[in-house]
C-alpha cells in the first residue's frame, strides 16, 4: 500500500469530554467449542504452497481448479506469501526493500469433508508439477488471551469494547509486552513517553508500569514533578499499559510497558503551550525514548515543527491524536497547514477516532461534536467513545472512567508500536509504523476519512514477523546451531542456505531446544512455528558431496554408481547427497550429474531449483 504523503505540517486538536462509566455495552455471545484437541486433521481441508516460478505477488495467477485437477476443491484462499532474504542482509533491514517473493500459500476446502480425503488429496498434491509442498490442515489451539482485569470481564458488559475492536486478545496470544520476570523491573522494558497533563504514579493499576526517574516537567523544567490532577494523562496511560491481569482495574494494550510521564500543562489545567511540547519532545528525544504519545491541541509553531522532525530523524515515533471538531461537527483536515507538514514527517502518526460499534467502522459523531478526518493527513483509526481507563482518585473515587475522544484512540495506537517494539527489539521506527499502517483492517466507511482507508488490528500488525535464520555458506556436515532466540510465540521463522553453499537441510533435523521435530518441506526455505524463547537447531548436508569430504569430484560420481549397482549401499548423509535430484532413488541420472557438476558442465543440482 502507498502512502500520499504532501510537504506541509500542523496543529491537533484533541480535547476529550469525560463521562461517566457507560452501561451501554453490547454482551458477547462465547461460541461453543468443537470437539477436537489442537493437531487433529480438519476433515476436508488442506493447505499447499506453489512453487515460486508459478506464482509470485507480480506473477501471473493461476486457477487452482484447472492446474489441480487430481481434486475436487469446492473453494481454496490466499493465505500468505512467503519471503526470503536475497543475500546476506541483517533482520534489521526486512521492511527495506530486500525480499524476494518464494510462493503463495494456499488453503482449500474439498468438496468431500472427511479425514480420509483431505489425507489423500496431500499425497496427490505433491506429485503436481505446480505444488511446492502439501499437507491437510489441522486444528491449532487459540486461546486469545482474557486478563482477569474486572473491568474487562465480558461478564459484565465489555466495557473495554476498543481492545476487542482492535483485535487485542488475539495479540496477546503473541506477546504480551516486554519480557521480564519481575514486573517491578522496568530496566529493560520499551520505554513510552506520556507526553500529557502528567500520570498518577501512585495508581495501583500503573504503579509498577511507570518510571519516575525519567519523568519530567516540562512546563516547570522540573524532574519528577509530574502529578497529574487533571486525569487525562493518567487516562493515556492506562490506555498504553496499565499493567493487565492482575486482578484490578482495566487491562492495557501492552501489560509491561516502562510509561516516561512528561507533563506539559500547568496544575490541573488541560491546556498547554508550544514552548512546554517542544521541550517535552526534546526531552524524549535526548533520554533516548523511542515511542511517545501526544494527545493533545498544537498550534503551529516551527520551533515545535523542528523538534518533532528532529525527533523523527532521531528514530522516535510520534503518535498524534487527529483532534476533535467543534459544534459543527468534525474538521476535514486534509488542507489545514500544521497537519500537511505533521504528515510529511516520517516519525509521526496520526489517529482519528471510531465510535463505540463492534459491527462497523464508523467515525465518532455525537453531542453535536464530530472527530476530525482527512483521507491525506490522518492515518488510520482507532476506538475513542466510552473508553474505560485510569484516572487518579481524585478525579473519581474508584480510579476508573470511561471518556471520549481522539485523544483515546492515539494511545492504542502507541501501546500497539510498544508490543511491536516488546516482540523484536531490533525493528527500528520505519519497521514499526510500516506494521501498523500496512495492516489495518479496510472499510468502505473510512476510505475517505483516512490515507489507509482502515482501523488499527493489532494481531496482523504483529503477525509473522519474520526472524530471519541465515546459513552460512562455510557451514560443514552436521549439525548447525543458528544463532537465535525466538521470544514470541506463532513466530514464522526462514531458515535458508545462501545459493552458492550447496547445503540442503536434513528431513525431519530442524528442531525446537524443547527437542520437538519441526514440521518442514524438502526445499531450501524452512518455515517453523516455534513456540517462545525456542532455539532452532538443524542437520545439513552437501548436495553431491557423496564422500563427505567437503568437495564435489568424479568420486563422488563413481561412489553414486557404484550403489546404484549394487557395489556399495550408500546410507546417512552420503545417501542423501547422492540423490542430486531429489526423487528418493539415486540411480544413473544421479551418478552423470554428479559427473556433470564436477567437470563444470552445470553450476547446481536438480534439487536446489
Amino acid at each position: 500500500m502507498v502512502y500520499k504523503r504532501i510537504l506541509v505540517v500542523m496543529l491537533c486538536l484533541a480535547l476529550v469530554a469525560a463521562i461517566m462509566p457507560s452501561t451501554a455495552f453490547a454482551e458477547r455471545v462465547c461460541p461453543i467449542a468443537d470437539e477436537h484437541k489442537s493437531g487433529d486433521i480438519i476433515p476436508g481441508e488442506v493447505n499447499l504452497l506453489l512453487k515460486e516460478q508459478y506464482y509470485t505477488i507480480d506473477g501471473p495467477y493461476l486457477d487452482l481448479r484447472e492446474i489441480l485437477p487430481e481434486i475436487e476443491i469446492e473453494e481454496y484462499r490466499d493465505i500468505m506469501l512467503s519471503v526470503i532474504i536475497t543475500g546476506k542482509t541483517p533482520k534489521e533491514e526486512l521492511d527495506d526493500g530486500c525480499l524476494m517473493d518464494v510462493g503463495r500459500q494456499f488453503g482449500i476446502t474439498l468438496k468431500e469433508k472427511t479425514v480420509e480425503a483431505a489425507v489423500h488429496a496431500a499425497e496427490l498434491l505433491n506429485n503436481n508439477p505446480y505444488v511446492k509442498w502439501a499437507g491437510p490442515n489441522v486444528y491449532l489451539e487459540s486461546s486469545d488471551t482474557t486478563p482477569n482485569d474486572p473491568y474487562y470481564d465480558p461478564a459484565i458488559g465489555t466495557p473495554q469494547w476498543g481492545l476487542m475492536k482492535i483485535g487485542a486478545p488475539e495479540a496477546w496470544d503473541y506477546v504480551t509486552g516486554s519480557n521480564m520476570t519481575d514486573g517491578s523491573e522496568l530496566g529493560n522494558y520499551v520505554k513510552v513517553a506520556v507526553i500529557d497533563t502528567g500520570v498518577d504514579d501512585q495508581h495501583p493499576d500503573l504503579v509498577n508500569n511507570i518510571n519516575m526517574s525519567l519523568a519530567y516537567n516540562a512546563y516547570s523544567d522540573l524532574m519528577g514533578n509530574t502529578s497529574d490532577t487533571n486525569g487525562h494523562g493518567t487516562h493515556v496511560a492506562g490506555i498504553i499499559g496499565a499493567e493487565s491481569n492482575n486482578d484490578i482495574g482495566v487491562a492495557g494494550v501492552c501489560w509491561n510497558v516502562e510509561i516516561i510521564p512528561i507533563k506539559i500543562t500547568y496544575g490541573s489545567s488541560r491546556y498547554s503551550n508550544p514552548e512546554a511540547i517542544t521541550a517535552a519532545i526534546d526531552y524524549a528525544r535526548t533520554k533516548s525514548i523511542k515511542i511517545a504519545n501526544l494527545s493533545f491541541s498544537l498550534g503551529y509553531n516551527q520551533e515545535l515543527l523542528e523538534s518533532i522532525e528532529a525527533y523523527s530523524d532521531f528514530g522516535g515515533l510520534l503518535v498524534i491524536a487527529a483532534g476533535n471538531g467543534d459544534i459543527n461537527g468534525g474538521i476535514d483536515i486534509d488542507t489545514v497547514t500544521v497537519y500537511q507538514e505533521l504528515n510529511d514527517i516520517d516519525g509521526v502518526v496520526i489517529v482519528g477516532g471510531l465510535d463505540y460499534d463492534m459491527t462497523g467502522d464508523y467515525p465518532y459523531y455525537g453531542n453535536g461534536y464530530g472527530y476530525n478526518f482527512g483521507d491525506e493527513v490522518v492515518d488510520l483509526f482507532a476506538p475513542s467513545r466510552s473508553i474505560m481507563s485510569t484516572v487518579p482518585c481524585t478525579v473519581d473515587s474508584t480510579g476508573y472512567q470511561a471518556w471520549n475522544g481522539t485523544s483515546m484512540a492515539a494511545p492504542f495506537v502507541t501501546g500497539t508500536a510498544a508490543l511491536i517494539k516488546s516482540a523484536n527489539t531490533s525493528y527500528d521506527r520505519a519497521s514499526i509504523k510500516k506494521r501498523i499502517l500496512d495492516n489495518v483492517t479496510t472499510s468502505s466507511y473510512l476510505t475517505n476519512f483516512c490515507s489507509t482507508g482502515g482501523r488499527l488490528n493489532i494481531p496482523d500488525a504483529l503477525y509473522d514477523m519474520g526472524y530471519q535464520v541465515i546459513i552460512s555458506n562455510t557451514m560443514t556436515h552436521g549439525t548447525v546451531r543458528p544463532s537465535a532466540i525466538f521470544t514470541k510465540p506463532n513466530t514464522i521463522v526462514y531458515l535458508t542456505a545462501y545459493p552458492d553453499a550447496g547445503y540442503m537441510l536434513k528431513p525431519g533435523t530442524m528442531k525446537h531446544n524443547s527437542n520437538n521435530t519441526v514440521q518442514i518441506s524438502k526445499w531450501r526455505c524452512y518455515c517453523a512455528m516455534p513456540y517462545s524463547n525456542d532455539t532452532i537447531t538443524a542437520q545439513f548436508y552437501m548436495v553431491g558431496d557423496v564422500d563427505l569430504d567437503e568437495e564435489i569430484t568424479v568420486n563422488d560420481s563413481l561412489l553414486a554408481l557404484r550403489h546404484y549397482s549394487g557395489q556399495i549401499t550408500l546410507t546417512g548423509d552420503a545417501l542423501l547427497a547422492a540423490d542430486v535430484d531429489g526423487d528418493g532413488d539415486v540411480d544413473l541420472i544421479d551418478a552423470q550429474t554428479i559427473m556433470n557438476y564436477s567437470g563444470h558442465l552445470i553450476d547446481h543440482f536438480p534439487i536446489e531449483e
